[in-house]
């Protein structure tokens, strides 16, 4: 058993079965970020054009509340207003992909 052990064959077999276990993790975390990928997009078409827009500026392209307010010429207090009643229907929408939005949400 020792010398099977301390065989190289064994050696490259251990590693082999690591690299599989890690390709298997990659896969199941490419599959449910696709899953929260589509369940995102879904979630985005609940919401009204105007809260979609200021969501997609603010959340995906990292542009500030002022600088949304100046570019769609409203008041910084209704991109704030439409910010959040976006997020809370992306959040209830999400709620199965919790962990996922909130890196999402935090890495934007």
């Amino acid at each position: 058993m020792r010398r099977q052990l301390n065989n190289p064959s064994m050696g490259e077999y251990i590693e082999y079965q690591n690299d599989l276990s890690v390709s298997e993790e990659y896969i199941e975390s490419n599959i449910d970020f696709e899953h929260f990928r589509i369940a995102l997009i879904q979630a985005k078409q609940k919401l009204s054009p105007r809260q979609r827009e200021i969501f997609e500026l603010n959340k995906e392209q990292d542009i500030p509340v002022a600088d949304i307010a100046t570019r769609l010429s409203i008041n910084e207090q209704v991109v704030r207003n439409q910010l959040s009643a976006a997020l809370k229907t992306i959040r209830t929408e999400l709620q199965n992909h919790a962990f996922l939005l909130s890196i999402f949400l935090l890495n934007l």
